[in-house]
């Protein structure tokens, strides 16, 4: 696997519109700051009025790449060259570690004007916001590509294939920090991180964290990440089974 760096203002504008809700006042939005969006630049171009986001997105995008573009063009650069060093190591302990090879050759992720990170649910493109120290980014980049990777695995499973794509998310979300976060073979590839960045519970999808410190004990119990996997996965089904016959 091969991961490259670029830049793409279309796919910023696309997952803006995905991730902001139609017909809302923009400016009244938490996600806001969290998607580093200027609510007074929104109210100038909207009139101080509230407008359907549809309307005003596409100025906000266009105005923004206009500031930003050649910084965003540093940080391809940046992070492609941190990227590198690690590449072939990290795309190897991955498969091995999982038993499953890359779904992709060539990963790609989009150094984004807006977004901390987002993974495409088995696909091969993530993103990455800019403006983050060019080594410090490769941790949450490879959560990332591993959540489309683990996405791919459950796709593959007899039993999770059937599953609903948001429980497909849950489980690559939290495989992805099982893997990275608890297996000490990936700790030189981000030597800095602390313990609780590592495996991180303060996240904003505190409805996950009862399933994520379930499966974190189970995978401290099996001997290997492809026994967790399998694990985790025939356990979820018992418990569906249990919960079925308890309906009778």
């Amino acid at each position: 696997m091969n991961l490259i760096f670029k830049i793409d203002k279309k796919y910023d504008e696309k997952m803006l519109f995905e991730f902001l809700p139609e017909k809302k006042d923009l400016t009244s939005l938490n996600l806001t700051n969290l998607l580093r969006i200027d609510t007074d630049s929104i109210q100038i171009n909207s009139g101080g009025k509230n407008v359907n986001i549809s309307s005003i997105i596409k100025t906000q995008v266009q105005d923004k790449y206009k500031k930003i573009t050649p910084y965003l063009k540093n940080s391809v650069i940046d992070y492609q060259k941190s990227w590198n060093t690690i590449n072939n190591k990290f795309s190897s302990l991955v498969v091995k570690k999982t038993g499953y090879p890359w779904k992709y050759k060539k990963y790609y992720c989009v150094v984004s004007a807006y977004h901390e990170g987002i993974s495409n649910w088995g696909g091969n493109i993530v993103a990455r916001r800019w403006s983050i120290n060019a080594d410090v980014q490769r941790r949450v980049t490879a959560h990332e590509i591993a959540l489309s990777h683990f996405w791919t695995m459950l796709e593959k499973n007899e039993i999770s294939k059937k599953w609903s794509d948001d429980k497909k998310w849950r489980y690559s979300e939290i495989f992805s920090w099982c893997l990275l976060g608890l297996d000490k073979d990936f700790f030189i590839f981000w030597p800095w991180c602390l313990q609780k960045d590592l495996f991180p519970e303060n996240h904003q999808y505190t409805d996950i964290l009862p399933l994520q410190k379930n499966l974190q004990d189970k995978y401290l119990k099996c001997r290997n990440f492809k026994e967790f996997f399998n694990e985790a996965i025939k356990a979820d089904k018992l418990k569906k089974k249990a919960q079925n016959m308890r309906l009778f």
